[in-house]
């Protein structure tokens, strides 16, 4: 079987060279067999230093979208205005262009591999793709799709998007999963101020194709060997889903 190849989304104040920096563990283990590339992709705005980061790499930092409009809010009526002005949603559009732009130049990318910020927007893209693929799989002109389709993703430390209402996506007992049929990971670590958030994701997705992995640690990503061995093993079996789906 050939290597999964993923598109890979940094945190927020980041930028790729830093996250292909964080991932060189996970990446040098996977590399042994043969098991996944990677491809890193820089983030548009420039954005505050992440927590961690400032110390260790220089800059720039970036985010794929203004994180810094919400940041902003300080209360749940600003952050619903905030989440609905139409300067942040462009800057998720932008960022949705951005990547099926890379996708279609620079694909086929088997999945999507985002930390934290870039776990989010990995999400929110993959929850796009489900609504076209719902809808349509030709465009207005009646030609097929050039962008071809994600069949996993791995979300390392990621929350879930926020809705318009300003609280986080969530499901309720008994209502279906938001993200169906898609194979994903899901990855956070036990001493993260974002677990239950990070599991909120896993809890959205489809039971039937998405595995939840914990590993030592809080809001980073993984480098020592035992958390690289988990997860390096978790992805291995994502892609025996893929093929078995």
């Amino acid at each position: 079987m050939p290597p999964l190849r993923f598109l890979c989304l940094h945190g927020l104040g980041s930028n790729a060279k830093i996250f292909e920096s964080q991932l060189g563990p996970l990446i040098r283990e996977l590399s042994r067999t043969n098991s996944a590339a990677f491809h890193f992709l820089d983030g548009i705005y420039p954005q505050p230093a992440g927590p961690g980061i400032s110390p260790l790499y220089p800059p720039p930092y970036y985010g794929y979208f203004r994180c810094d409009i919400l940041q902003e809010a300080h209360d749940l009526p600003s952050l619903v205005v905030a989440l609905n002005s139409k300067t942040y949603l462009d800057t998720v559009q932008e960022a949705h262009q951005l990547l099926e732009s890379v996708i279609e130049e620079e694909g086929p990318f088997d999945g999507i591999l985002g930390f934290s910020h870039g776990a989010t927007l990995a999400f929110d893209f993959c929850l796009r793709q489900q609504e076209r693929l719902k809808n349509q799989r030709l465009d207005l002109d009646g030609e097929e799709q050039s962008v071809a389709p994600l069949q996993c993703a791995v979300f390392i430390a990621g929350p879930a998007p926020f809705g318009t209402d300003g609280l986080r996506l969530k499901r309720e007992e008994g209502e279906k999963p938001i993200l169906m049929g898609l194979p994903t990971l899901h990855a956070m670590g036990k001493e993260d101020f974002l677990f239950q958030e990070a599991k909120s994701m896993f809890g959205i997705c489809d039971e039937v194709c998405s595995e939840l992995v914990v590993y030592g640690g809080a809001h980073e990503v993984p480098r020592d060997r035992e958390s690289i061995g988990i997860l390096a093993k978790a992805i291995r079996d994502l892609g025996g889903r893929i093929v078995s789906l």
